[in-house]
């Protein structure tokens, strides 16, 4: 492939088709391919009244885990549109989807813990930390924030209305993280919701009532008012203080207590402007809804890929 032969050779055009360095980019690589082969190896194994042997045939258009990961990777850093991709690269708009929905699952199985809809919700966070127990025992404050992003406009009526956000005055998908405010580092990405649906019912969707502290302070935005009182065991929980309607307006005091919690909850508006450096996260995002949460979770983890490679080699 020749836009990937290019990029090996130099450092900016990798950074640019890719927003990794070389080096990231082969380390992401050997990660993957053992992942990649036993996918195309279950793949083979599934064919039934197979009549060659396996690796006859027409040979693939992007036959090496390298060559489908580029490929990936320009699709989240650039979004093109399918036929651009056949415009740039060889082969056609469905063989590119195909690689797109193969790889992009690979990319979110490290570096990163999940919760899915219908599955055990975060009981503490102690179990956070058990998920990364090289790096949490540093951990002081966690930071935890959502983020919309547009959709195209549903053409289902129920639909339409479900996903339209009146803030955003858009239809729009929201999804939170959980990060660590020292590192920079994503712990934790919460499932997809529609655009509408308010932060803090998303956090009790995700944290259970009787999670704990787990000796770590907690700190989140207005949009988390009732935190306290609703997650009583999470004692080191801090959250902007808020004016209401008819109350008076925030003392002096208040209102220093919130500049001093917003330089450092800055850190996980940071986390989003990382990951949004990838404009599949930045632009509208036109594919199905069920197809997002996979891409933002492996954004996520390749974002705390080059967080810690970067670390490494400071």
């Amino acid at each position: 492939m020749r836009l990937l032969n290019q990029a090996l050779k130099q450092e900016r055009f990798m950074k640019a088709t890719t927003g990794l360095r070389i080096g990231e980019f082969q380390r992401l690589v050997e990660e993957t391919k053992g992942d990649w082969n036993a996918l195309k190896s279950a793949r083979t194994l599934s064919i039934e009244d197979r009549e060659r042997k396996v690796g006859g045939g027409r040979k693939q258009t992007f036959a090496t885990c390298e060559e489908q990961l580029f490929l990936v990777l320009f699709w989240m850093r650039s979004y093109p549109t399918l036929l651009m991709l056949e415009v740039l690269f060889s082969g056609d708009e469905v063989t590119h989807w195909r690689i797109i929905q193969r790889i992009t699952p690979l990319l979110s199985k490290r570096r990163i813990s999940v919760v899915q809809p219908g599955r055990k919700r975060i009981r503490s966070m102690e179990e956070m930390k058990e998920a990364f127990p090289e790096i949490h025992e540093a951990i002081q404050d966690m930071l935890v924030d959502a983020t919309e992003q547009r959709i195209q406009r549903p053409k289902d009526k129920r639909k339409n209305k479900k996903y339209r956000s009146g803030k955003k005055k858009a239809h729009t998908v929201k999804t939170q993280i959980i990060t660590d405010a020292a590192s920079g580092r994503i712990l934790h990405v919460s499932h997809t919701v529609e655009g509408k649906r308010h932060d803090f019912r998303l956090f009790k969707e995700t944290v259970c009532r009787t999670a704990t502290d787990g000796g770590i302070r907690l700190l989140a935005d207005s949009g988390y008012q009732g935190l306290k009182d609703q997650f009583p065991n999470l004692v080191k929980a801090q959250v902007a203080m808020k004016r209401f309607r008819g109350a008076p307006p925030l003392t002096r005091k208040q209102r220093r207590e919130n500049r001093l919690l917003s330089k450092t909850r800055i850190f996980v508006e940071h986390a989003f402007g990382r990951m949004k450096q990838y404009k599949v996260l930045d632009h509208v995002f036109r594919h199905a809804i069920k197809r997002y949460n996979p891409v933002f979770r492996a954004i996520a983890s390749i974002t705390n890929l080059k967080l810690e490679m970067r670390a490494q080699a400071a």
